[in-house]
């Protein structure tokens, strides 16, 4: 149907050449706006009159009369976006971000492949941008609907997901997903380098801070700085290999495993505990299979 976007719906950007406000829910809205704008005295499809998206004017219809072309699919998706807490809508967000095929993602729902193309045009239709990686980490990162006072655990676990997805993919969403999905050794030393890397950073903004602030110094700034330099001279001293530092740690291992097993320390629960822990992590991780897992299959 040719004519133009009707002027209730003008507002909603329908692409990403209209500016950086679109957003992936860019046809809910648009529907939205119908249901708001539109009288419902008026036929349903005198209020489409001018609206040249199928997914439009299926999902209005199916919002004013109950009834549209696929209407078990529309019926699906926004089941998922009404039930949120499911977490049905949020993972195909995330496996969307992590490039994975829709054929794939229906296949670990347990659904026709038809409800989540229709999940994804109403509700995320950002197939057609995943390669603007700035943009959709403005959507992934955006801030918090919500008052700092009032964390959504629903908004946040999706946040988690699409986060996991968008930095490590597939793998890592699954590693985020199912605990079970464990990280190899390789994978636990890269994300210790990226703690200690996110972490460096947000000391720098954190001192950068005091000075742009125009915070006079104070005793405090010495501690740190003293503290910062006591713990860097406490690490052990490495080779090309890294073989001291597990040296230095099997020798701590071994003197907690010694002390534990003295009379003396027979109640000592604190001391207990920890040789307990370290034991069952070794025991993990020396039984950890090396082949990757295949994530996300149920």
């Amino acid at each position: 149907m040719s004519g133009e976007t009707p002027q209730v719906t003008s507002t909603i950007a329908r692409s990403l050449a209209e500016g950086w406000h679109y957003r992936p829910d860019w046809r809910n809205a648009t529907v939205e706006a119908y249901l708001v704008g539109k009288q419902l005295q008026e036929p349903p499809l005198e209020a489409l009159k001018g609206e040249e998206d199928g997914f439009v004017r299926q999902f209005y219809l199916f919002r004013r009369c109950g009834r549209c072309l696929e209407q078990s699919a529309f019926q699906w998706a926004y089941g998922c976006h009404i039930n949120q807490a499911t977490g049905a809508g949020s993972l195909i967000k995330a496996l969307t971000v992590a490039r994975v095929p829709v054929n794939e993602i229906a296949e670990k729902l347990r659904t026709p492949r038809k409800n989540i193309v229709v999940y994804q045009r109403l509700y995320f239709d950002i197939g057609r941008y995943l390669d603007e990686q700035a943009w959709l980490a403005s959507v992934i990162f955006s801030p918090s609907q919500n008052p700092q006072d009032s964390v959504d655990p629903v908004e946040f676990r999706e946040r988690h997901w699409m986060a996991a997805a968008f930095d490590r993919g597939e793998r890592g969403l699954g590693q985020a997903f199912m605990p079970r999905v464990r990280l190899s050794p390789e994978e636990r030393e890269e994300l210790t380098s990226e703690i200690k890397s996110v972490l460096t950073s947000r000391a720098f903004e954190f001192v950068s801070a005091l000075r742009t602030g125009l915070i006079p110094p104070c005793p405090e700034d010495f501690l740190r700085f003293t503290t910062m330099l006591d713990v860097a001279a406490r690490q052990p001293v490495q080779d090309d290999n890294g073989n001291k530092l597990w040296a230095w740690l099997d020798k701590l291992y071994g003197a907690a495993e010694e002390a534990a097993k003295l009379p003396e320390n027979a109640d000592n629960i604190g001391l207990q505990e920890t040789v307990g822990a370290i034991r069952m992590f070794r025991e993990l991780d020396a039984g950890q299979a090396k082949g990757v897992q295949k994530v996300l299959s149920w």
